[in-house]
C-alpha cells in the first residue's frame, strides 16, 4: 500500500497560517477589485481548512484573526484579553479535573494528548540524535517504525506538529531557517 500524497492535517495547519492574508485584504484592503480577488481565495480555502478538520489550523487563524482585530481596532485588546482571562481561570479552576479529561484514553480528546505526547516524545529524542542533518525528508515514517518503538502507537506519517517536524526533516538549523522565514513573513 502507499502512503497518501498528503495529510489532512497539513494542509489544515499550512492554510490556518496563510488565510489570515487573503482575509486581511478581503477586510482591510483598498479597491473592489483586490477585495473580490481575496474573497475568491479566501472562501475555497476556508472551506478546504473547514474539510481538513485540523484543531491546529483552526488554532492559528484564530490566532491571526485575533492579532489582525488588534491591529484594526486597537479597544479590541480588552475583549480579547478579557476572553483569554476567562479561559485561564476555566482552566485553573479545576485543573485536576481537566488533566483527567485530557489524559484520560477512553476520551477522545484525552486520546489526543496521550498519542501526541508519545509522537512527541520520540520526535524530541529523534532530533536529539541528529540534529544538525534531520532523518531527511519524508524520513519520519521509517525511521520510527524501525527504531523508535512506541507504546501506543505504531507507524505514523508524520510528528503532528510543525516544528518538531520541520527538525526532525532538516535539522534544527532547518528549524531557525523556517523560524526566521515566519517572523520575516510576519513583520
Amino acid at each position: 500500500s502507499s502512503a497518501p500524497l498528503f495529510h489532512p492535517r497539513e494542509v489544515g495547519i499550512t492554510l490556518g497560517f496563510l488565510l489570515p492574508l487573503p482575509l486581511a485584504v478581503l477586510f482591510f484592503g483598498h479597491g473592489r477589485r483586490r477585495r473580490l480577488l481575496a474573497a475568491l481565495a479566501a472562501l475555497p480555502a476556508l472551506f478546504v481548512l473547514a474539510l481538513t478538520q485540523a484543531l491546529s489550523g483552526y488554532l492559528a487563524l484564530g490566532a491571526s484573526l485575533a492579532f489582525f482585530a488588534v491591529v484594526w481596532r486597537r479597544w479590541m485588546i480588552a475583549p480579547l484579553a478579557l476572553a483569554v482571562g476567562v479561559l485561564a481561570a476555566l482552566l485553573t479552576a479545576a485543573p485536576l479535573r481537566l488533566a483527567g479529561v485530557l489524559l484520560d484514553i477512553d476520551n477522545w480528546l484525552g486520546i489526543g494528548f496521550v498519542l501526541r505526547f508519545d509522537m512527541w516524545s520520540r520526535a524530541v529524542a529523534m532530533i536529539g540524535d541528529m540534529p544538525l542533518t534531520g532523518v531527511g525528508l519524508n524520513g519520519y515514517p521509517l525511521i520510527l517504525s524501525h527504531f523508535y518503538h512506541g507504546y501506543l502507537l505504531g507507524p505514523e506519517p508524520h510528528a503532528h506538529n510543525l516544528l518538531l517536524q520541520t527538525a526532525i526533516d532538516v535539522g534544527l538549523p532547518g528549524l531557525l531557517a523556517l523560524a526566521w522565514l515566519f517572523v520575516s513573513f510576519f513583520t
